[in-house]
């Protein structure tokens, strides 16, 4: 027979039956020792101290009695529950149909379970187990039971809300996913549609299945970025793999949100194949009309950069030869993106060209050109650097509107220079400031609009830029930082262009 030890606490409670166990022990002092006084001391601290539901039913399921915290919920006196069954408390003729007292009988072993009562409408996790006699028989069981209610409703709210939030995206005409940790756990239709396959084969994939792989390092860092900060990300454009292997332009924004309890991103996905179609060719024809090469060839060399931070840029720069020693240029940058600011960029180019056969000082063309934008482009602002390149007097002249910085390399010193003057259009007779510099063999200059300033802001940077020998791996050297400090901040926020002319 197996040996069961009977704990001297556990035989009190069956000689107390309804009794307090303090009690018990007052009246029994003579018969028990000093070893015993002190368990039951700290068994009852510990009994009234559990905040769980206690109660201790013979194995007909008799009460013998509860703890405080049972007392309470049932909103009974000791008195009250004396010879009552554990389901008469709940209004019950019979014992519950899952009663856990009958299996802890039939399996002698301690039994756990969650359980609805809905006589009292309370969900309850319940923890029963059995106490034997010396024999191995079972004389008490005791319950424990903790009230999950609350746990239960959230959670019966929370699938709900789920639900409703599925239904809810599945209505949307644009493609929608929900990433937990970088794999998909929500989809919608069009979300299938697009990746050319069914809601539930997108479950569980890595949203990387669906990029090439010079995109995984972006993505990752971006999805870092947004679980970090708890934010949106704006808009971004992607090439996307479908299944079978089908390549369409997608455009992308992203927010955090929780999602089953956990951190998680959701992705709104816009099928953008056919309007990029129709903005690529107008993308040719914007990066066609670029100086590449610098005006006078024999005078100084040029490099630049144009990065779009959407597909068609609000950036753009002209340089022009104005005689056999002037060249004079214009770095510009129009409001809005896209549609809007290529057709701005076109107005104002006619503009320049028409102002540039009247004025070749810059000033004076930016006097001009500040009237010009108020009449012909309604309440839209320009920001503008004008500057030439006077090689008989081997002189630069720099004046700002908008565009109010440069740098200015000389042998192994980089400046930053400073030409002050509001964007152009914002008053009718504005002021700007100009610079003028005496240039020689070897020195750059850097234009640059402003979404490149988180290069040039960067010190370390631009003490590198000035070791640097050859143009051309300068402005690689710039393209690599400003994409890595891209990742960083992980966004491209603004249109960046950058001229490098180095004077020969």
């Amino acid at each position: 027979m197996e040996n069961h030890t009977k704990d001297p606490c556990l035989i009190s409670m069956e000689k107390t039956k309804d009794k307090d166990i303090k009690s018990y022990y007052s009246l029994n002092k003579g018969i028990i020792d000093e070893n015993e006084l002190i368990k039951s001391k700290i068994f009852d601290a510990v009994f009234k101290g559990i905040t769980d539901i206690i109660g201790v039913y013979k194995p007909d399921g008799t009460i013998m009695f509860y703890n405080e915290v049972g007392y309470e919920f049932f909103k009974k006196t000791p008195s009250q529950m004396e010879g009552k069954k554990c389901y008469e408390m709940l209004g019950r003729c019979t014992r519950c149909s899952n009663c856990t007292t009958m299996e802890v009988l039939n399996t002698k072993t301690m039994m756990k379970l969650e359980k609805y009562m809905p006589e009292i409408d309370r969900y309850m996790d319940v923890t029963c187990n059995p106490v034997f006699d010396e024999e191995g028989n079972i004389v008490l069981v005791v319950e424990q039971l903790r009230d999950i209610t609350k746990e239960k409703k959230l959670q019966q709210e929370l699938i709900e809300s789920e639900e409703r939030y599925r239904r809810i995206i599945d209505l949307s005409p644009d493609a929608i996913v929900v990433l937990v940790d970088g794999k998909i756990v929500l989809a919608n239709k069009e979300a299938a549609r697009i990746a050319d396959t069914t809601k539930e084969k997108l479950i569980g994939l890595s949203i990387e299945t669906f990029v090439s792989i010079e995109y995984h390092s972006l993505i990752q860092a971006r999805i870092e970025y947004i679980l970090r900060e708890k934010v949106s990300s704006p808009l971004f454009d992607y090439k996307l793999i479908t299944l079978h292997s089908n390549v369409i332009d997608v455009q992308v924004s992203s927010k955090y949100v929780i999602y089953g309890g956990r951190p998680a991103i959701q992705c709104v996905i816009r099928d953008i194949t056919e309007y990029k179609k129709s903005l690529n060719t107008a993308l040719k024809e914007q990066i066609k009309s670029l100086e590449k090469i610098f005006p006078i060839k024999s005078k100084a060399v040029l490099e630049t950069l144009y990065i779009p931070s959407k597909i068609l840029s609000g950036d753009y720069y002209i340089i022009k030869k104005i005689s056999e020693d002037l060249v004079l240029g214009v770095l510009f940058d129009v409001s809005g993106k896209g549609v809007s600011a290529a057709m701005s960029i076109s107005a104002f180019r006619v503009l320049f060209q028409e102002a540039m056969n009247v004025f070749t000082n810059p000033k004076e063309l930016l006097d001009e050109l500040n009237k010009k934008v108020s009449d012909y482009l309604d309440e839209s602002y320009i920001a503008a650097c004008c500057f030439s390149f006077n090689f008989k007097e081997n002189q630069l002249k720099v004046v700002g509107a908008g565009i109010n910085r440069f740098m200015y390399q000389s042998e192994h010193i980089i400046e930053e220079k400073i030409v002050k003057g509001p964007f152009l259009g914002m008053f009718p007779n504005s002021l700007f400031d100009e610079e003028v510099i005496q240039v020689n063999k070897g020195d750059r200059i850097f234009f640059f609009t402003d979404g490149l300033d988180i290069v040039f802001d960067d010190e370390k940077i631009t003490s590198e830029v000035v070791n640097l020998q050859n143009v051309g791996i300068t402005k690689d050297y710039i393209y690599s930082r400003f994409m890595d400090k891209t990742l960083d901040v992980n966004v491209l926020v603004d249109d960046s262009t950058l001229l490098i002319v180095e004077i020969l």
